[in-house]
């Protein structure tokens, strides 16, 4: 009996071991990619157009964040506890996307508004809503990380982010090459 607990802690340990050194391969990977997108990004866009983009992902992540409010950290708290619980996936996805939505639709409606040049000045319909979208996006994709973390599928997950990143270097590379600038709502 205790020789299977023995067994048992190991399996465990190097699945352990094994999420571990993927998450760190994935940052020592994605670093120096992580470096080219920012090389490039500004090249491409130049820098009025990257200075509009750094804002309005700045706020638009800011804004997030905030709807958020810790709930995706929490998600993976319980699922990591009890992995097998669909009820709470399923609530966390329908706040998830009625939040977002709510989001999108105030941005919307703000940004044809009078009040956008105030919130956002300088800065088109198209790209003040696109921004949001990128936003949502990203909060998205940052919660479904947590969740392949809590269902202990991190090997995957980081393999898959690694690749994520070295596509978006080869197509900004390409772009680069190819236009040699591009607007801010093609990016």
């Amino acid at each position: 009996m205790s020789e299977k607990k023995v067994v048992d802690e190991d399996i465990e340990e190097d699945s352990l071991r094994k999420r571990y050194f993927s998450k760190l391969g994935a940052s020592v990977l994605g670093a120096p990619l992580t470096l080219a997108i920012h090389a490039i990004a500004p090249r491409l866009l130049g820098a009025h157009a990257y200075g509009d983009f750094s804002f309005l992902s700045s706020f638009f992540t800011t804004v997030v964040g905030f709807f958020d409010t810790g709930s995706s950290q929490a998600l993976y708290v319980k699922l990591s506890q009890r992995p097998e619980e669909k009820g709470l996936l399923r609530f966390y996805w329908e706040v998830w996307a009625g939040l977002a939505a709510t989001l999108l639709l105030s941005v919307i409606v703000l940004a044809s508004g009078s009040l956008s040049q105030t919130i956002w000045p300088s800065q088109g319909t198209s790209v003040i809503v696109l921004a949001a979208v990128w936003a949502v996006l990203t909060w998205f994709t940052q919660s479904l990380c947590r969740l392949v973390d809590a269902y202990a599928l991190t090997v995957l997950g980081e393999a898959i982010r690694v690749a994520q990143r070295l596509c978006a270097v080869l197509l900004l590379g390409l772009c680069l090459f190819f236009f040699g600038q591009i607007n801010l709502s093609f990016f």
